[in-house]
This record gives structure tokens, sequence and C-alpha cells, in this order.
């Protein structure tokens, strides 16, 4: 388990900050706001990773869904190389990137994840990933807080 520093007040900032290397004072700079007033959205992060480091940024749903036109219902999306989790897992497994979702609390919550592991900003901390639990919430590491991710912002330096 390692130490990552948390520097600001914000979770998805020090995610995006670690992931890419950066200080977070480097992205409030380059973005002209410190997030105080109305926080950070990833779309905002995305062209920092894209201008600033010349990143690129995919987005993957861990279990996506889409709406049909007809009904207005969500209908879950089904793949033909597998179920949604193992495609999510496949994705973790190719690279480096930021993970947003919940806490077991309901609230939302972002961490980085690089070299095969959760680092998260809140309690300054990395844990390993060992696998879902029951209620879909990714177990760690003993005395760590679950984590539900939802989406993965892979992120792949040039």
């Amino acid at each position: 388990m390692g130490i990552i520093k948390t520097h600001s007040r914000s979770c998805v900032l020090d995610a995006f900050a670690h992931v890419l290397n950066v200080h977070p004072r480097q992205i409030i700079e380059y973005l002209n706001h410190d997030g105080a007033e109305r926080g950070f959205h990833t779309q905002e992060l995305i062209d920092f990773a894209s201008d600033r480091k010349g990143s690129t940024v995919t987005e993957i749903h861990r279990f996506p869904v889409s709406v049909n036109p007809i009904t207005g219902l969500n209908c879950w999306i089904s793949f033909p190389q597998g179920n949604a989790e193992t495609r999510f897992c496949k994705w973790l497994a190719s690279g480096k990137g930021v993970l947003l979702g919940q806490t077991k609390y309901g609230v939302p919550h972002a961490v980085s994840w690089k070299h095969q592991q959760i680092h998260d900003p809140s309690t300054g901390r990395s844990y390993d990933l060992l696998k879902p639990n029951y209620e879909g919430f990714l177990e760690r590491t003993e005395g760590s807080p679950s984590f539900h991710p939802t989406k993965f912002l892979k992120i792949q330096t040039t």
C-alpha cells in the first residue's frame, strides 16, 4: 500500500492530477478556477489532459444502457464478447485512468487507477482491486471503504 498526497478538496481533480503526473495547481491554473463555486466537470479535466498533456480519454461505462425510442425505458446493453462486468475489467486491465462512481453511502467519488491499483485521494492510500461483492461494490483490502465505480475514463498518454 502506498501513500498519495491529496492536494485539494476535489477527489476528481486529484484523481486526474495523479494519473497525469501533475500537481492539481497546474490544472486549476489552466481552468482558471479553483472549483470552489461549482466544482470540476470531467469535460474540463479531459480538455486539460488533451491540451496540456497530449492525452486522449475514452469513457467506458460499467453497465451501459440506452433508451428505447418508443417506450422511453432504459435497456441494458449486451456485448458479444461477454458480460458488461467482464468487458469493464478488460478495459481496466488495459491501462490507467480515473474511476467515477460512489461510495456505499451514495456519495459521488473519484479515484485514480494506475499500475492495477486504486489510488484514493480521500484516504491518501493505494489499494489492490479484488473483485465485486454481491452488492456490486468493489471490495478492496481490509480496512478500506467500498467503492462502486460506474465509469472508467481511460487516459492514454502519447
